[in-house]
């Protein structure tokens, strides 16, 4: 059965997170917009449509493979966050905030993602090993 990412605390917190960034997206200069901007806006949707998404299947190995995603994503958006405040773009304050804020969010997906590792059993903290066994079954 499908689950509802509404009630799931990982969904609520990086959807707020979103919305934060694409505040943060919005002061950057022009011509930032079509790169670092738009990286930026992308890569923080991706986090929570990842949740999303995988909450659609009803199979703890996909919806797994939707959180690894997501957490691929949050990765990202700590170094296009470092690049904002190295380039200037972004406040020492404002970086620290968004980057507290996001450590605890892969913290908390980290977490959620360790509880369907454990149901699955088969995982061996490498996704590729994991992408191999499923193109064998094919």
């Amino acid at each position: 059965m499908p689950r509802d990412y509404k009630k799931l605390a990982v969904f609520k917190i990086s959807y707020s997170f979103v919305l934060e960034v694409y505040r943060i997206a919005g002061t950057l200069p022009n011509y930032e917009t079509m790169n670092l901007g738009d990286q930026l806006r992308r890569a923080s949707t991706s986090v929570v449509l990842n949740i999303c998404e995988g909450c659609g299947s009803s199979s703890d190995r996909v919806f797994f493979r939707y959180l690894e995603r997501s957490y691929m994503s949050a990765k990202e958006l700590s170094v296009i966050l470092m690049l904002c405040k190295d380039l200037n773009y972004l406040s020492s304050k404002d970086f620290l905030r968004l980057d507290n804020d996001l450590e605890k969010l892969k913290i908390l997906l980290y977490s959620f993602m360790s509880i369907f590792k454990k149901k699955i059993g088969k995982y061996k903290n490498n996704y590729f090993n994991v992408l191999k066994e499923e193109i064998e079954k094919e």
